[in-house]
């Protein structure tokens, strides 16, 4: 998977994830914890996507997840292209 990739869906599926529990939280309370749990493994899921492909094609170096888009590897400095 390209390292860009990796990273939408991180980020994407994160944000996604947070939403589904937080809404279904709040419409059904502890009435129904199974949508809160699908929106909690929806961003568990995503997250662990982006820890093991959000990575430098380089040097194979973990990329730092504060920037959306990174223009050099934070480990050696390679330039990532786009």
């Amino acid at each position: 998977m390209n390292y860009k990739t990796a990273n939408m869906i991180r980020f994407f599926g994160v944000i996604i994830g947070i939403i589904i529990s937080g809404i279904f939280m709040l419409i059904y309370g502890t009435e129904n914890n199974f949508l809160f749990v699908i929106g909690v493994v929806v961003a568990a899921a995503s997250f662990i996507i982006g820890l093991i492909f959000y990575r430098c094609p380089n040097c194979g170096s973990l990329l730092s997840f504060k920037p959306l888009i990174l223009r050099h590897c934070n480990n050696r400095g390679h330039k990532l292209g786009g």
